[in-house]
């Protein structure tokens, strides 16, 4: 693709773009101008939703420093997994897997924490962060860091389910990784295959780091710092509590603790892997709790094709292409992307319902006026005026 940009063109100090007939922006040769300049002219000259979208709810919020051509080109290995990006939901999942794999920093946690900050800066709303996968089988908790974990590693893996395939999509792998790291550290204090069980025993716990006695208050009892052992998930060891991991701990909103034998072992998650939770947590309690939904995603087209088998299916889309004055593909369109967010139980109903509606058709509205032409022309006067400023009073004035 970027081959396409030759020598010449390199060689010139400015891009000329015509947003419109009377309107050329100057900018400075470079990659990056040159694809902020395609959004550009698309924004002004293509009438493509999908385009635009992407361009003005994640282009221009991205930071500079993001390289746009590695984004472009991990957006384009991605692309072929979505059928397509009418659905806001299908765009948001192909912008941040293709934003999460341009973020060039080895160290996972890091890559994490700058993913998640610039995410959130792309959607004010968590209700628009549709990464964050819940559903009504599924409730996110975290009252011991194998809950946590699981909660945010089920919620970021149901976007694989809902696109039916195995995308590009590395956060999964590097929250794994932690929890991998978790599980490597415990397994050196647990009996063999016994992890999972030993990580049930860890609890959130309310921490209070008292640096001139060098205690640390866990629920109010107090140990000293050389009976803490620390599990470091990054580089993937134990290590004891010096006051220099005060920060760790004070940043923390997730903080586990288990006692054993008189040794206190802590797991304290930075704030990266707390955000991805509370965004599930929020959503759960939103989407699932409050509106009683089954999903926040829809239901994938592929399987709610059988409403075309409906009896009255072809009736309602009628009905829809009649009453918003489209055609009836963009009808059938726009009932199936509306029935997929629903519980697959109320289709059928609603199909009905809508199917039952009456409208007028263009062959009633020829038939109407001809008749009212004909009656006029014949001098007669079948219709009652109403006066326009009493709606109760009636006009007889042309009678």
């Amino acid at each position: 693709m970027w081959q396409l940009i030759s020598s010449e063109f390199n060689a010139s100090n400015k891009l000329l773009i015509e947003l419109s007939h009377d309107i050329i922006e100057f900018l400075s040769c470079s990659t990056r101008n040159f694809i902020l300049s395609f959004f550009k002219y698309a924004e002004k000259n293509i009438n493509s939703v999908q385009l635009n979208a992407i361009y003005t709810d994640y282009i221009t919020k991205l930071p500079k420093e993001l390289n746009l051509k590695i984004l472009m080109e991990n957006i384009l290995k991605n692309l072929g997994y979505f059928n397509n990006l009418d659905s806001y939901v299908s765009r948001d999942i192909l912008i941040s897997s293709a934003l999460y794999n341009t973020i060039q920093e080895k160290n996972n946690n890091k890559r994490i924490s700058l993913f998640v900050k610039m995410y959130d800066s792309l959607h004010e709303d968590y209700l628009e962060r549709h990464i964050y996968f819940v559903n009504n089988k599924t409730e996110p908790k975290d009252n011991s860091p194998d809950e946590f974990l699981g909660s945010i590693i089920k919620s970021v893996e149901a976007v694989k389910d809902y696109l039916n395939t195995s995308i590009n999509f590395e956060l999964f792998a590097d929250v794994k990784r932690i929890q991998s790291s978790i599980f490597s550290i415990a397994n050196s204090y647990c009996e063999p295959n016994q992890v999972e069980q030993f990580l049930l025993g860890f609890k959130k716990g309310v921490i209070k780091i008292q640096h001139i006695s060098m205690l640390l208050s866990i629920d109010s009892i107090e140990f000293p710092f050389e009976k803490i052992l620390l599990y470091n998930y990054i580089d993937e060891c134990a290590v004891l509590f010096e006051p220099l991991h005060s920060t760790i701990i004070n940043q923390s909103e997730h903080v586990y603790y288990c006692i054993i034998n008189g040794l206190v072992h802590m797991i304290a998650f930075q704030p990266n892997l707390s955000i991805m939770f509370n965004n599930i947590n929020k959503r759960y309690k939103s989407i699932i709790v409050e509106e009683k939904l089954i999903s926040s995603n829809p239901i994938s087209i592929d399987d709610i094709i059988h409403i075309k088998d409906y009896e009255d299916y072809d009736r309602a889309r009628k009905v829809i292409s009649v009453h918003n004055g489209i055609t009836e593909t963009e009808a059938e369109s726009c009932l199936l992307n509306w029935l997929s967010w629903l519980p697959i139980d109320f289709h059928k109903p609603l199909v009905t319902l809508i199917s039952g509606h009456l409208v007028m058709e263009e062959k009633d509205l020829i038939s109407f006026t001809s008749k009212i032409e004909s009656l006029r022309l014949q001098n007669e006067h079948n219709l009652i005026l109403m006066k326009w400023h009493s709606p109760n009073s009636i006009d007889t004035s042309s009678l």
